[in-house]
């Protein structure tokens, strides 16, 4: 039996998938002083969503590339994410602060170019396998 390595996903998505979830749990469990008890609970909660995305990615990585059904639905899924973060911040460009706005436009960019990239590397975008 051959040996396979037990992350088998392409080396950016390993390191995009360790990021987000060890962001992710330092957020759900940060306490920044003088943050409000009602804020702590929001980005403790976005905490955990971006950990078990990255989750998500680890916990499917034991299966061959070409079979891994995560990875490949998480091409179109990135590109929607990357639209509606590009829109929102065009449309609600007036009420946001400017380091919202660039958040919003920075997540877009690196998800639109994970997506196109991944997209790339896999030869599909319709986020089937095989």
């Amino acid at each position: 039996m051959a040996e396979v390595s037990y992350f088998n996903l392409p080396w950016p998505i390993t390191i995009h998938a360790v990021a987000l979830t060890a962001l992710g749990v330092a957020m759900a469990f940060s306490r920044k002083p003088g943050v409000p008890p009602e804020l702590r609970g929001a980005n403790s909660l976005v905490g955990i969503t971006t950990a078990t995305i990255g989750l998500a990615y680890l916990s499917t990585s034991y299966l061959p590339i070409q079979e891994n059904q995560f990875l490949h639905a998480s091409v179109p899924v990135r590109l929607v994410v990357a639209t509606l973060l590009a829109t929102s911040a065009v449309v609600n460009q007036k009420d946001m602060d400017d380091k919202s706005w660039r958040t919003h436009v920075g997540f877009a960019i690196w998800d639109g170019v994970g997506a196109l990239w991944l997209g790339w590397y896999l030869g599909r975008w319709d986020g089937r396998c095989i």
